[in-house]
């Protein structure tokens, strides 16, 4: 996927979060850092069910983000 980024490193996953949004990049945004495989497959689940529930077709993850605000995005997938 395009849009979540999860990079291992010594001491967990790293998360960001962007997306095209429309055909305009949106730089990935650090979201959390230093999770562990299950808690950043959670994370992947609310990222996924937070698009389900607020994305308005077909608007990508970043525009979505941009749209609902990056805090609001970030309080409801932690």
């Amino acid at each position: 996927m395009k849009d979540i980024g999860f990079f291992g490193t010594d001491t967990g996953f790293n998360v960001v979060v962007g997306g095209k949004g429309g055909g305009t990049p949106k730089p990935g945004r650090e979201l959390t850092n230093d999770l562990t495989s299950d808690q950043a497959i959670d994370l992947a689940r609310k990222i996924i069910d937070f698009y389900r529930e607020n994305a308005i077709a077909p608007e990508r993850l970043g525009a979505t983000m941009e749209r609902v605000g990056f805090d609001t995005f970030k309080k409801a997938v932690r």
